[in-house]
């Protein structure tokens, strides 16, 4: 659990305990798979031998005890399949548990259409990969069912379930034909004209959510005080409702202090202290707020130049980074509220840079 190397870890700590299982065990079963920590047996000695074979696994390590699960009506679940005996052969088809609500991705989600029908296709490629039979047949109108019990058009979801699969580009194939991919928060009506935009360059875009509950809701780390976050784009309000918009990779308490210091030299250079300096007005230095955290230097001033458009009533000296025009009118979106303004930032730098 945390670390990418957990599972690579479990796997060459199970390898060593099954073989040492397996070697030491007075009966050995026919069958024995392995999925990480679930293993699949085939037993051909008994119950009773079962049970002693059950025993012997749990006495080699106190750290690794097994629960064991027989198979009752000729079916035994492993994973998502459900494996049954019908006399001599043996079938298949996707396991679910009891508390399984088939409840998916509603289809009115705010999502890119193209999650939607993946999640589609997706449940379609297990059908036909785990079910054997008639079993995938039954599934696909199943799984109809429940997606539009789930909000999707019927039709779009039965062609979707019946559609041939299709061969998606190899990685080589993708370097030969020079197709780039990006990756952009999803924004509907602004990603689908991206998308097709991109397509024309050869690039493939592929979109995230980030307008997410668990984003507002869940908060799983305890917040960071802006004053003390490094690497950010943030705002001074003035008395008169004018802004300053600067960047800096240092924390925003240590520029806040650099700028009263200007302010206080009267600092021909420094946009906050020009206007103290000609008006007499208030900074409100309490209520500096950071716009956008963004570590990378370029990435920061083309989030700090697009601000400062947004803002068009400012105090800066200048406009920042040069952007190209032809995207200047998309920093009008920037002013909509802060958490708009990463979505579009994200956009705008990527397809700039």
């Amino acid at each position: 659990m945390g670390s990418p190397l957990s599972p690579v870890i479990a796997n060459i700590y199970m390898e060593g305990f099954e073989e040492e299982v397996l070697n030491t065990a007075d009966d050995q079963p026919s069958l024995w798979v392995r999925y990480v920590d679930n293993t699949f047996v085939i037993w051909p000695h008994g119950s009773d031998k079962l049970e002693a074979f059950h025993r012997h696994l749990n006495s080699l390590r106190e750290s690794i005890q097994l629960t064991i699960e027989k198979e009752e009506n000729d079916c035994l679940p492993f994973l998502d399949v459900l494996v049954k005996r019908e006399g001599n052969c043996i079938t298949t088809s996707i396991h679910r548990k009891k508390t399984h609500t088939d409840r998916y991705l509603h289809y009115q989600s705010y999502h890119h259409p193209r999650v939607k029908s993946g999640i589609i296709s997706c449940l379609r490629a297990r059908a036909e990969t785990v079910c054997t039979g008639t079993n995938a047949t039954r599934e696909k109108e199943h799984l109809c069912d429940v997606f539009v019990a789930n909000g999707y058009p019927e039709e779009m979801t039965r062609k979707s379930l019946h559609r041939h699969k299709s061969r998606r580009p190899t990685q080589t194939e993708e370097e030969d034909g020079k197709i780039d991919t990006i990756c952009l928060p999803y924004i509907q009506g602004l990603s689908e004209d991206v998308e097709r935009a991109v397509r024309d360059l050869n690039i493939r875009a592929v979109f995230k959510t980030t307008l997410t509950l668990r984003r507002y809701l869940t908060k799983v780390k305890t917040p960071t005080d802006p004053n003390n976050t490094k690497g950010v784009v943030y705002m001074i309000p003035c008395e008169c409702g004018r802004v300053y918009v600067g960047e800096t990779g240092r924390t925003l308490k240590q520029r806040i202090t650099e700028h009263k210091r200007a302010v206080k030299n009267a600092d021909s250079n420094n946009g906050l202290a020009v206007h103290v300096a000609g008006t007499g007005h208030t900074i409100h230095w309490d209520e500096a707020e950071v716009v956008c955290r963004e570590e990378q230097w370029t990435k920061r001033k083309i989030k700090e130049s697009l601000t400062i458009k947004a803002h068009a009533n400012n105090l800066n000296l200048d406009t920042g980074a040069s952007i190209d025009p032809n995207w200047t009118h998309l920093s009008s979106f920037v002013s909509l509220s802060s958490f708009f303004t990463q979505i579009v930032y994200h956009h705008l730098f990527i397809l700039l840079l």
